[in-house]
């Protein structure tokens, strides 16, 4: 009986991760377009020799919580912006696609749509995982290519070219630490958000709704706004007055579970034999 039941766990790994391997493979493409667009945002940085780290914290440190109008012109965080855009881009739809395809026969084999569920959302957080080793993996290349592969910041040069003020303390560790690991909680968070309402709609539906969340971001200074939290120049380990780290990873725990448990619920509930026409 021991045997049947281990035999049977391990038939449902092997689904799962087959049905994981298909959701990679079939954002093959994206994957490119995601490593052209951050090529991009290299050629922006231009001849400015950053660091590793210089790199990392230009990409997705975020910008000042007050949107600053200076010489006439809005300063507007548009790499930040396109990096948000970039775990949408690479969850958009597939998801929905399998919902009406291939996945209604792993969804018989597993007989359970808890398990459908978590599979997807392990499919969802590892595309985000990918997405900023991908960055990671981009901005060590860049500062190699620099010879600079410091873990240190130059604060000053950003205060210089972009809307970033120096910190509180520049030799506080621990904002390197929230700037590796907080935008990939916040986007662990978003990918769910986008998932479940794409679920229930559409994907192009999905993916608007936390851009639109992540653009509010920019403008009011809150941890509800999702997107603040990911931005360490918001937070208390910069600025003692700014985001205090417990409400943004309060937030971020909170809107997981939630949307995790509506997720669940409401996958239970749907009819998956519906197609459109």
């Amino acid at each position: 009986m021991n045997i049947k039941k281990k035999m049977s766990n391990k038939s449902i790994r092997g689904v799962i991760w087959h049905d994981i391997a298909r959701g990679f493979y079939a954002d093959r493409f994206r994957y490119l377009i995601a490593v052209l667009m951050l090529a991009g945002v290299l050629i922006i940085l231009g001849n400015h020799e950053f660091g590793m780290m210089d790199t990392i914290f230009f990409i997705q440190g975020g910008y000042d919580p007050v949107l600053i109008i200076k010489e006439g012109k809005i300063v507007f965080p548009f790499v930040w912006m396109l990096i948000q855009f970039l775990v949408p881009f690479m969850i958009y739809s597939y998801c929905n696609d399998d919902c009406e395809g291939v996945g209604i026969d792993f969804l018989m084999k597993c007989r359970s749509r808890r398990l459908w569920w978590n599979s997807k959302c392990l499919w969802n957080c590892l595309t985000v995982l990918s997405v900023y080793a991908i960055q990671y993996a981009t901005a060590f290349v860049y500062g190699l290519c620099n010879g600079n592969l410091s873990m240190k910041i130059n604060y000053e040069l950003f205060e210089k070219i972009s809307n970033k003020s120096v910190p509180d303390n520049a030799a506080n560790v621990w904002i390197i630490v929230y700037m590796l690991v907080m935008p990939v909680v916040v986007s662990l968070v978003t990918a769910l958000v986008q998932m479940t309402i794409s679920m229930f709609t559409n994907p192009m539906i999905g993916m608007l709704a936390v851009m639109a969340w992540n653009v509010m971001s920019v403008f009011i200074n809150n941890p509800l706004m999702i997107g603040n939290n990911s931005m360490v120049v918001r937070s208390s380990v910069y600025n003692a007055q700014r985001i205090q780290v417990w409400q943004s990873a309060a937030v971020c725990i909170v809107v997981y579970i939630v949307v995790y448990v509506v997720g669940m619920i409401g996958f239970n509930k749907k009819d998956i034999l519906v197609r459109e026409d």
